[in-house]
């Protein structure tokens, strides 16, 4: 008896997946370093402590603040340092960490029952044609291609 289970290398959204459990691995990782942050930060270099604040703060704060002089100046750092410092560490830039979590809160809400219009205000958008437009940007798909592909 062989039962078959849908595997996420099958999925329509196999990039978008493996690219949001990725981030949902990095938030865990940013979590235990916070829960247990004098313990870690003993084995931790400064560049390492500034990325999981940087990804904490992104954690918590992404669904209304989505730009990287928010995060810079809640650190008491330069954009430019702050950028340099994530991408060392993650590989990506600070921007595209903070695009990231918005597009997985998105994906999230997606799958409630919120109007466009509802998620735009939840993430803070200025409007539904420009949360639209973003998350087809960095998902590839409309929000109602991603719900009809639900």
């Amino acid at each position: 008896k062989h039962m078959h289970v849908p595997s996420v290398l099958q999925s329509p959204f196999k990039k978008e997946l493996l690219q949001f459990s990725f981030n949902l691995f990095i938030y865990e990782v940013a979590n235990l370093f916070h829960c247990h942050g004098l313990y870690v930060n003993a084995r931790r270099g400064r560049k390492e402590r500034l990325t999981m604040e940087f990804l904490h703060l992104v954690e918590t704060k992404s669904k209304t603040h989505h730009d990287v002089a928010f995060y810079a100046d809640s650190l008491f750092i330069t954009m430019g340092h702050l950028n340099k410092t994530v991408k060392s560490v993650t590989g990506k830039t600070a921007k595209r960490c903070i695009e990231d979590a918005v597009i997985g809160h998105a994906r999230t809400l997606l799958q409630k029952d919120m109007t466009v219009l509802a998620i735009s205000e939840e993430l803070n958008f200025s409007n539904p044609a420009f949360f639209s437009n973003f998350f087809k940007k960095h998902s590839g798909h409309t929000p109602s291609e991603f719900r009809s592909a639900l």
